[in-house]
């Protein structure tokens, strides 16, 4: 299976392993199909599951107090997906597939115990954990610092290509401005000598 093979080779990236190791680690695994629109988890609900993307694009939001979606990160193939680490705690995302998708699941408890049972595991998780955490950092902080113009620029360097694979109401949202704001900087910004139309 190609989203299993994916797997694989992400955590051989990430960590060092015994064969049988890692075979089980991917048989906690089971492949599920996501529908565009569908919600892998939402606010409130208790966390009871880890995936890898395997094929689609989800969005991460939440909803401020004055009703507003407020669109916090995309997550593409080869992400592992998970609204907060501490299994049975409740999540305060939503966290929503943009398009059709392919996901690998997993359960919480299952995936705790190997980190548990496997130093590896857990060497493994906390190298991923501080890359994400180091990533998601970096963003919120340029999303407050920067202007807008220089906001799109960071999301396209990002987010390569995502440009034209999702509403851009919802790109307005992620970088925190209006659609017609966002309308006016892909008007002025250019890559490589070419206008983003």
């Amino acid at each position: 299976m190609i989203c299993t093979h994916n797997l694989k080779n992400i955590i051989r990236t990430n960590g060092v392993f015994e064969e049988e190791i890692l075979d089980e680690f991917i048989s906690i695994f089971s492949e599920k199909t996501i529908q565009k629109k569908e919600y892998f988890i939402e606010t409130g609900q208790t966390i009871k599951k880890v995936a890898f993307i395997c094929e689609g694009i989800f969005r991460s939001y939440y909803v401020d107090v004055k009703g507003k979606e407020v669109n916090q990160a995309f997550l593409l193939k080869n992400d592992f997906m998970v609204s907060k680490l501490k299994a049975a705690s409740k999540s305060l995302v939503n966290i929503q597939a943009i398009s059709e998708a392919k996901i690998l699941v997993a359960d919480t408890h299952k995936m705790n115990s190997l980190v548990n049972k496997y130093h590896s595991i857990t060497k493994m998780f906390l190298k991923i954990v501080s890359m994400y955490f180091d990533k998601n950092q970096e963003r919120e902080v340029k999303l407050r610092i920067q202007n807008a113009t220089e906001n799109y620029e960071y999301f396209l360097k990002e987010y390569p290509n995502l440009i034209n694979k999702i509403p851009h109401y919802f790109i307005a949202s992620h970088l925190q401005i209006s659609s017609t704001h966002l309308s006016r900087i892909r008007k002025m910004v250019t890559i490589g000598g070419s206008q983003i139309l």
